[in-house]
């Protein structure tokens, strides 16, 4: 019986060259154990981490241009994060989710509820350790707001 996912690398195109690259589960067993969770940017990796899988990366590139239109890609962000805050449980805090909140505020020009969300993340119980990846989205997005007034602070003095 397999024993790993293989996660790919993903190319994600974005306006202005932007574009993120990751590392996603995309080849896993067909178990029954291995379900699918969140509403918006499904993740499987959860319940194969649970049954003892693990991610083995592959040097094969997935080039993604979903979000390549910046039209298209803040009506996305819209979309996801109505999706997302519907099914959110402040009462049980997902660092992943209000990761995903907070990118979405960001792509749609919302810097205050993004700032608002990412320091949520960095709020979540022992989130350095559970998901040390998720910490350092949430640094490069309070990076980025940060980056962003100093520049617009800057083009208002001159």
């Amino acid at each position: 019986m397999p024993d790993r996912v293989f996660g790919l690398i993903v190319r994600n195109e974005r306006p202005n060259n932007t574009g993120t690259e990751f590392v996603q589960a995309r080849m896993f067993p067909n178990r029954p154990e291995i379900r699918f969770e969140r509403r918006v940017h499904e993740q499987m990796m959860p319940s194969a981490l649970a049954i003892g899988l693990s991610l083995e990366k592959k040097e094969v590139v997935i080039e993604h241009h979903g979000y390549a239109d910046p039209a298209t890609l803040k009506r996305k962000a819209g979309r996801n994060i109505e999706l997302m805050l519907a099914g959110y449980d402040a009462g049980r805090p997902d660092p992943v989710t209000a990761v995903e909140i907070a990118d979405s505020y960001q792509l749609i020009d919302s810097w205050d509820e993004a700032e608002k969300w990412y320091n949520a993340v960095l709020a979540v119980r022992d989130v350095e350790n559970s998901s040390p990846a998720i910490v350092s989205q949430a640094y490069l997005g309070l990076g980025s707001i940060a980056n962003r007034g100093k520049i617009m602070r800057r083009q208002l003095n001159t």
